[in-house]
């Protein structure tokens, strides 16, 4: 088997341990774990010392790229293209499922199965959520909407 040694731990290691470099034949002379580890050691030092000079250059790549890190996004999270978001809204008309209202939408998913269920607006969505995806405390919560109200503590 052929190896070499690494010049950086000193440790003689299989040549496929090794980079290959711009010259035909040639491989680095650092194996790949110490060229992982210095590559780490010097990006935390530049990101802390250049911090600022990142995130513009974060900020900046952001801003050219709305629509590729939005369809990432919805993949990631959801299984879903940017296409097959657009056409949900078309399906709903660009409106909410709940309220009707057309505002930006968000993909709504049970939090168990994972299944979308639909687009909702930044009110119906988290309000869902903060219901617990719950039908008996979702109906308790119209009954105590449906009371009549009497000012409670406050004397005209």
């Amino acid at each position: 088997m052929n190896t070499k040694l690494c010049t950086r731990c000193k440790i003689e290691k299989p040549i496929s341990n090794f980079y290959a470099r711009h010259i035909k034949s040639k491989k680095s002379s650092w194996c790949k774990e110490c060229h992982i580890i210095a590559r780490d050691i010097y990006r935390k030092k530049d990101m802390v010392e250049n911090k600022e000079k990142y995130n513009a250059w974060n900020r900046h790549w952001r801003g050219k790229n709305v629509l590729k890190l939005k369809n990432y996004n919805l993949k990631k999270f959801y299984g879903i293209t940017l296409e097959e978001y657009d056409a949900m809204v078309i399906k709903q008309n660009g409106q909410c499922l709940i309220c009707n209202k057309k505002k930006k939408l968000f993909v709504d998913h049970h939090h168990l199965t994972k299944k979308l269920r639909g687009l909702l607006c930044d009110k119906c969505n988290p309000g869902l959520g903060f219901f617990d995806d719950d039908v008996n405390i979702l109906k308790s919560a119209i009954l105590y909407l449906q009371q009549p109200t009497e000012p409670i503590g406050r004397s005209k």
